[in-house]
């Protein structure tokens, strides 16, 4: 798996790649949009957090997503 990203890394040293849960964009279609990396992958589980709601997603790798109960509706 590639991931595009920026830095101050040399190209070809190792690198550890964090995201943040709220900045995870889900779609049932692909977008166009300024974003830079586009996973595919499978929900396997959500739950409900008040007015939040955690999305489980394996890609490849598992991701946990947080979107509004609004976006998951």
């Amino acid at each position: 798996m590639v991931i595009d990203a920026f830095g101050d890394l040399e190209v070809g040293s190792q690198a550890y790649a964090f995201l943040r849960p709220e900045n995870i964009v889900l779609s049932k279609t692909p977008t166009q949009s300024s974003i830079r990396n586009f996973l595919q992958g499978r929900v396997i589980d959500f739950w409900t957090l008040g007015a939040l709601v955690r999305v489980k997603i394996d890609c490849g790798i598992v991701l946990n997503s947080l979107i509004t109960r609004q976006s998951a509706e």
